[in-house]
């Protein structure tokens, strides 16, 4: 079943910027309460709705003017994958480029135009993406479809993140049936050939239009009468098994114990069974400890490039503030920053050719701080005094560990 929402004139045509903004007049809570994870939504809307997002014009100067790099574009022709050297090739410098003119003879031979990462070539549609990336916690992905009447793009399938899709322009046909595997892994993805099962259910997307299809609905699209622009918005969660993963990660880097082969004894089968319960209530009190988790979320987010919203200064900027750092300084951990345990036990952390030697307990403190990782001095390494940390955070700045974060609002 397929709930719809009623979208009423909005006066207020602004930039969108975020969760709150693309749902309106449906309020964030009832959506993560009854149709997050849960169901698909249809909004229908007027059709100046997203006109503030993206417009005609703009995907289309996007793909003819901005200049969409060719690992970013992809043609389909009958539910086919176009070849990229059909419509790309190198420059006289042998950088590939798109060819817009074959580009534009494959849409109008019926091709439909998939132009992903389209947050990187639209201020509006990247205020939309960084809103949502905060109110969501987890990257998210901006995809544009240009399709021309009468075609399909893709075959039917699911996806493994929950989508968003904002119709644009023109109008399209969606079908969708119950899914089969809920909430799938990125592995669980359909098999070739892949045949939906049970009832189909079906609705037209128009202009203005917002549909949410939760990850693991099957569904495909086509357009009839007219042709089509939407924009898709790719939520990638992370999962709670994400974070046991990433706790586990993080014990086994922290502890050769973690690594060891788990090795059959000479008893047998029920010997080996009683080791891996005695493992599992091991793992179950390491995932208790607050650290590990906190380590997890900071490693994950980091590296999707999130929890560092403001620009790292740069090597000279940091010297320079070393004076004025301060116990409630902000500092983040570089790109190419880690921390190793040397042959003698004395810990290193390094960063390039740089490398500052700690004490092992000090290097401990350091595990898990990926890169990306926000934090305030004070909250550096427990194990020293305020004046311990200043110290400690000035010697990683000095190696490059570690940057003073900047703030665009003090720093310009």
């Amino acid at each position: 079943m397929i709930a719809s929402t009623t979208l009423r004139g909005c006066d207020d045509r602004g930039p969108l910027g975020g969760l709150r903004d693309l749902l309106a007049p449906l309020d964030e809570r009832s959506f993560r309460a009854r149709w997050l994870e849960r169901e698909p939504l249809h909004q229908p809307g007027d059709a100046a709705r997203f006109t503030a997002l993206l417009d005609r014009a703009g995907v289309d100067d996007a793909l003819t003017r901005t200049g969409i790099a060719p690992r970013s574009l992809r043609v389909f022709v009958d539910e086919r994958p176009v070849p990229q050297e059909e419509f790309a090739r190198p420059d006289r410098n042998g950088v590939p480029r798109v060819r817009v003119d074959r580009v534009l003879d494959l849409y109008e031979q019926g091709g439909t135009l998939l132009i992903n990462d389209f947050e990187d070539v639209s201020a509006p549609v990247r205020t939309l993406v960084r809103g949502l990336e905060r109110d969501f916690g987890c990257p998210v992905r901006a995809s544009v479809f240009v399709s021309p009447a009468r075609s399909t793009s893709l075959p039917a399938h699911w996806d493994t993140d929950d989508v968003f899709v904002a119709q644009l322009a023109g109008s399209k046909r969606w079908r969708w049936w119950p899914a089969e595997v809920a909430l799938p892994l990125d592995a669980q993805t359909p098999p070739p050939g892949y045949v939906p099962a049970g009832d189909a259910r079906e609705l037209a997307l128009h202009t203005g239009d917002l549909l949410y299809l939760p990850r693991g609905v099957p569904h495909d699209a086509e357009t009839v009468g007219c042709a089509s622009i939407h924009l898709a918005l790719a939520v990638g969660w992370h999962r709670r098994c994400d974070v046991l993963a990433e706790v586990l990660r993080l014990a086994a880097t922290g502890s050769v114990a973690w690594r060891r082969a788990l090795l059959a004894p000479d008893g047998g089968g029920a010997e080996l069974r009683e080791g891996c319960e005695a493992l599992l209530r091991e793992l179950l009190a390491t995932l208790g400890e607050r650290r590990y988790v906190e380590r997890a979320v900071a490693a994950l987010r980091a590296r999707d490039g999130h929890g560092t919203p403001a620009e790292l200064g740069g090597g000279l900027l940091d010297r320079s503030g070393l004076d004025a750092l301060t116990a409630a300084s902000e500092l983040a951990v570089r790109d190419g920053a880690r921390s190793e345990r040397g042959a003698d036990g004395r810990s290193v952390a390094r960063r390039g050719d740089a490398r500052l030697e700690l004490p092992a307990a000090l290097g401990d403190d350091l595990q898990g701080l990926a890169p990306g990782r926000r934090f305030r001095v004070d909250e550096l390494s427990p194990r020293l005094d305020v004046a311990g940390r200043l110290t400690l955070a000035r010697a990683l700045i000095r190696i490059g560990f570690l940057s003073i974060v900047a703030d665009p609002a003090v720093d310009g």
